[in-house]
C-alpha cells in the first residue's frame, strides 16, 4: 500500500485556484460570429462582383460615345452615393454612440466611418458599428459614459447600481495581503485587473 503524502496549502493556494475558476470564459460563439462575417462579405464581395460584370456586359453592346456616357454616369452615382453613405454613417456613429460614449462628436472624429459599410437598402452594419464603438472604448476607455439610469417622478435613479470604489496603486501598496484580497472579491480592484 503506497503511503499518502500530506499537503499543506496555505490561504494564498486556495485563493488563486478560486480566482482561476472564476475567471470568465470566452465566448463559445465566437468562432461562429467569425465565420459569418466572413461569409457575409465574401457574399458582399461576390455581389459586388457580379453586378461589374453585367454592367460590363450590357455597356459592350453599345457605341462608344453611349459607353463614355453611361461610364460617367456611373461615376457621378459612385460619387453622390459615396458621400451620401460617409453621412449616414457618420449619423448612425453619432446615435450609437449617444448611449455608451461621453462625446458622441469626438467618437465620428475617432472612428473610421470607411471601414462600416451601407448595404443597398442604406441600412449600416450593425455588428461593424458596435464592433467600432467596442474597439473605440476597450483603446480609449476614459470616454465610456457613466450613465446610471433616469430617474422618475420620485427622483430615484433608475438603472444599474454604483460601481464599487477602485483602487489604485498607491492604495495597495499600503494594503496587506488579506485586505487585497477582500477588495479583489469585492470588485474595487477590477480596473486595475482589466475587468471594467
Amino acid at each position: 500500500m503506497p503511503e499518502t503524502e500530506e499537503v499543506e496549502t496555505t490561504d494564498t493556494e486556495i485563493e488563486e485556484v478560486e480566482s482561476e475558476e472564476q475567471e470568465p470564459e470566452e465566448d463559445p460563439t465566437a468562432g461562429l460570429k467569425k465565420a459569418l462575417a466572413a461569409e457575409r462579405a465574401a457574399h458582399k464581395n461576390a455581389a459586388r462582383e457580379l453586378r461589374t460584370l453585367k454592367e460590363e456586359r450590357d455597356l459592350a453592346g453599345k457605341a462608344p460615345d453611349e459607353q463614355a456616357l453611361e461610364l460617367a454616369r456611373r461615376e457621378a452615382a459612385a460619387e453622390a452615393n459615396l458621400k451620401a453613405n460617409g453621412r449616414i454613417v457618420r449619423a448612425e456613429i453619432r446615435a450609437a454612440a449617444a448611449t455608451r460614449v461621453k462625446n458622441p462628436a469626438l467618437a465620428v472624429k475617432l472612428i473610421d466611418a470607411s471601414a462600416i459599410e451601407v448595404g443597398d437598402d442604406g441600412e449600416v452594419d450593425g455588428d461593424a458599428l458596435n464592433s467600432a464603438i467596442d474597439a473605440l472604448l476597450a483603446d480609449y476607455p476614459e470616454l465610456a459614459s457613466a450613465a446610471t439610469g433616469f430617474g422618475s417622478a420620485d427622483q430615484g435613479a433608475k438603472g444599474r447600481a454604483a460601481a464599487p470604489k477602485q483602487l489604485t496603486d498607491s492604495d495597495i501598496e499600503r494594503m496587506s495581503p488579506s485586505e487585497i484580497n477582500k477588495a479583489r472579491r469585492e470588485g474595487r480592484l477590477d480596473r486595475l485587473l482589466g475587468k471594467n
